[in-house]
């Protein structure tokens, strides 16, 4: 337990988880939207700075695992996935600043432009996952059907639902809801 009590990681992440929930209850929707869309903007964006370098190196130049740059040794998957995802996030971000000013148009969710960001960040994620598998001969596959299995299930659930699902209908508190209303 006392391992627990001085993690300052552990405890500086429940305070943030906190601090979030805290400022969600009463700050209204549209204005969280806009904070956590600065946030992905500004750290997707220096993560994206940081991984453009030896991201294209992997993409353009063909490095692969365990390359050398900037007095660093890298695996190219991770550096893509990394790269990805912060691409992602800076994605997301400028889609939430925009949105926003733009009022919240219901329009605009639910379509692949709102969505990008989060398709992104999820192929960086998979390259993450292999990430530590890969190897100077390729990559070590273990795991690989529970993954094909993860991406088949979530394309047939995503089609299924997708196809199902009708709009909520719009309801006084429900407006209020996502208007951040008082």
């Amino acid at each position: 337990m006392d391992k627990l009590l001085t993690n300052r990681l552990l405890l500086v992440s429940i305070a943030a988880v906190a601090a979030y929930w805290l400022t969600g209850a009463i700050v209204p929707g549209p204005v969280m939207t806009t904070i956590v869309g600065f946030m992905l903007l500004a750290f997707g964006g220096l993560t994206f700075a940081y991984y453009a370098r030896p991201a294209y190196g992997v993409v353009v130049l063909g490095h692969r695992s365990n390359f050398e740059a900037d007095g660093a040794r890298w695996s190219h998957l991770g550096v893509y996935g990394a790269w990805l995802m912060s691409a992602g996030a800076v994605w997301s971000g400028i889609f939430r600043l925009v949105w926003v000013y733009h009022g919240t148009p219901d329009a605009w969710t639910g379509t692949v432009y709102s969505a990008f960001g989060s398709a992104i960040m999820a192929v960086g994620f998979l390259l993450m996952y292999f990430a530590p598998q890969s190897t100077e001969k390729g990559l070590r596959m273990s795991g690989t059907l529970w993954v094909a299995g993860a991406i088949l299930l979530g394309i047939c659930a995503g089609f299924l639902f997708g196809t199902q699902l009708k709009p909520i209908p719009d309801t006084p508190l429900l407006s209020k809801i996502s208007r951040g209303a008082k």
